[in-house]
């Protein structure tokens, strides 16, 4: 099983995180291990490496407040509070909506729902965020399979006297979210955006809050995984007509695409960073990284992070045998770790540090 991180080294002391500029000398990087922990030491500075990646507990609620207004989304659906009136809400009665559906499937719902196939009362929140004084939802409905069908978007005013929401309207296709509790939801100067699939292809959904009003802006086709990697920009993964598997960035003002990978393998990403960083699952898997294209391939069962001053593998999973610190422009080893045990130290501040790799 490869396992590969989701999640960023913690910050090197006085580094900054920088792929795409020359490594400093290799003499000067070193690695041991303690405890669980690789201890990365550069130049004075070091950088702590868990070998069990930060898990965090799926959220229980999101909640929004202001002064006596209270807007939660949790177990009980949405609850909305002001003062001592409080009411929650499961909002069965969007699914049968005509703003949301036509007479038709509004029908073939009620036959869903009939047949246990599908369930009036909504069942996730894909995402949730706040402007001013009201609260936003991005309400989610799933079916029997656990395959979302519906979501809808709801206001609720934190600024009135009262316990009411609003519904807003529906986004153009649906989004990636899978989670009971999601994030899925964009905020840009006023306009609330969403990464859809529709029948056509990908693309933004969204609704300004300024000209109240919902909009798509296509992307591509066959969208299989993306990432918010920073503001306005988006990493992509896509499946062609023709069988192979594309990776790049999107400009989500602009829709502007730049196609970085393509290969016949399937890859996923191992981080939402940029330069996309690319594991390849071939017969034998492989990392490939895009700012200069260059692949390394892996060994057996193999951990990755990506970490201040590169890419750190290793084998052993929570035990590990084998370290190497690459600098991934062209996977030059920076330094290694043989797998013996944590070494004697000269000092708590002063540690003797392992060698590095011959050229």
């Amino acid at each position: 099983m490869i396992l590969s991180a989701l999640l960023l080294c913690s910050a090197a002391l006085g580094q900054p995180l920088s792929f795409a500029s020359s490594p400093a000398s290799r003499s000067s990087y070193a690695i041991r291990y303690d405890e669980g922990t690789f201890v990365l030491s550069e130049n004075g500075s070091t950088e702590h490496v868990s070998v069990h990646p930060l898990v965090l507990p799926p959220p229980k609620f999101v909640a929004f407040r202001n002064n006596e207004n209270w807007a939660v989304w949790d177990h009980r659906g949405l609850t909305i509070r002001y003062g001592k009136l409080v009411k929650s809400y499961r909002l069965g009665e969007i699914a049968v909506s005509p703003r949301v559906f036509e007479r038709d499937e509004i029908r073939k719902n009620l036959d869903l729902f009939k047949s246990g196939d599908r369930f009036k009362p909504a069942s996730a929140l894909s995402g949730a965020k706040r402007i001013g004084d009201s609260a936003f939802f991005l309400v989610r409905w799933d079916d029997k399979a656990g395959k979302p069908w519906l979501e809808a978007l709801v206001r609720v005013p934190l600024d009135q006297k009262g316990i009411e929401w609003r519904l807003i309207g529906r986004y153009d296709g649906l989004s990636l979210a899978d989670k009971a509790i999601d994030d899925k939801l964009l905020l840009d100067h006023g306009t609330l955006a969403v990464i859809n699939r529709r029948d056509d292809g990908w693309g933004e959904s969204f609704y300004s809050t300024t000209a109240h009003g919902f909009g798509f802006k296509k992307l591509g086709d066959h969208l299989l995984d993306f990432r918010q990697a920073d503001t306005g920009v988006g990493l992509f993964v896509e499946a062609t007509p023709y069988g192979t598997t594309i990776g790049g960035e999107v400009d989500l003002a602009t829709a502007a695409r730049r196609e970085i990978i393509e290969t016949h393998d399937p890859f996923s990403l191992v981080d939402d960073e940029i330069p996309m960083l690319a594991l390849v699952t071939a017969t034998k898997p492989a990392l490939r990284y895009a700012s200069s294209g260059a692949e390394l391939t892996l060994p057996d069962d193999p951990s990755v992070r990506r970490c201040a001053d590169g890419v750190l593998i290793w084998s052993g999973g929570d035990h590990p045998t084998s370290a190497t610190l690459y600098d991934p422009e062209r996977w030059t080893p920076l330094a290694q770790w043989n797998g013996h045990s944590k070494p004697k130290k000269k000092s708590d501040d002063e540690p003797i540090l392992e060698e590095n790799p011959s050229p």
